[in-house]
């Protein structure tokens, strides 16, 4: 009979028996951290390209934004003022 372990790899008798019981309990802890470091580490490299990507289309949005033309009016007077 074989079991199954939470992390999908097949746990065989020999794997089960007294002399490799600690070896393999050690291993699969082991298989569990490995995994979930490197999980955390995809988790921030997606992040960081992210974040790079939406300060790429910041300063995109920024430069095809026009410029805001100075005006200068007349008041009814005839003197000049900027808004």
């Amino acid at each position: 009979m074989c079991v199954i372990s939470p992390v999908l790899s097949v746990l065989f008798p020999r794997h089960t028996n007294a002399n490799a019981r600690d070896n393999t309990i050690n291993l699969i802890h082991t298989f569990r951290d490995y995994l979930h470091y490197h999980i955390k580490c995809s988790k921030a490299y997606i992040h960081t390209r992210m974040r790079a990507k939406t300060s790429d289309f910041l300063k995109v949005l920024n430069r095809a934004r026009p410029d805001a033309e100075k005006k200068e009016m007349k008041t009814m007077s005839g003197k000049t003022f900027s808004r």
